[in-house]
């Protein structure tokens, strides 16, 4: 049976973003599984006594029903340089804990991570939803592999909108940044289209 991931922040020993890890949880669990009851993670997760105040990352694994959760100390990535990897077949619907595609569109790339562009629209890095900038507007691709739950609340919120990019219409931007439930717009992991390289077919 296919497992699936929910990975939600935990800091100060809070839980963040909940509302839209319960959204996706509950669809994924009624889309691939056909369960039809819904839970929410701040009444399921128990926060461990040993858990500090530091910035924890929290695993929920799952199929039709929760199989284990665990806490890790989280240590935000450094991401200087991507290359741009195209991959049209490539469907990351769900957020799954079979990640092999990813290393496999990784391998032999020297830079720190990948863009993925698919059918000739940019999508997303290997870990991360992307957000574009020219310092006038905060922009993310309309065609995610996988619409992750910070890019939800940044979108809820009309922090970043949401645009098709083509392949040739990123490099009208200055930078790109990479966010997911443990990285925000603010937490520099920013990158210059100038370290952005090009396209490496698979």
């Amino acid at each position: 049976m296919s497992r699936y991931l929910e990975t939600i922040k935990v800091q100060n020993r809070q839980l963040y973003n909940v509302e839209e890890h319960n959204e996706r949880f509950n669809r994924t669990r009624r889309e691939v599984f056909g369960c039809t009851t819904e839970y929410d993670l701040a009444d399921i997760i128990r926060i461990p006594e040993w858990v500090t105040h530091a910035l924890y990352k929290c695993r929920v694994i799952y199929s039709n029903n929760i199989e284990f959760i665990e806490f890790q100390l989280y240590q935000r990535p450094t991401i200087r340089s991507l290359r741009l990897v195209r991959a049209d077949f490539l469907e990351y619907k769900y957020k799954s804990l079979e990640r092999t595609i990813f290393d496999e569109l990784k391998k032999g790339v020297k830079e720190d991570d990948i863009i993925i562009v698919k059918n000739n629209f940019i999508t997303d890095c290997s870990f991360a939803n992307l957000v574009f900038t020219d310092r006038k507007e905060w922009v993310t691709p309309s065609t995610p592999l996988l619409a992750g739950t910070k890019r939800a609340r940044l979108l809820k919120e009309g922090k970043i909108i949401e645009r098709t990019i083509t392949l040739d219409e990123i490099w009208k931007y200055k930078t790109v940044i990479c966010i997911n439930a443990l990285l925000d717009i603010e937490d520099n992991c920013s990158i210059p289209l100038s370290h952005v390289f090009p396209l490496q077919d698979m």
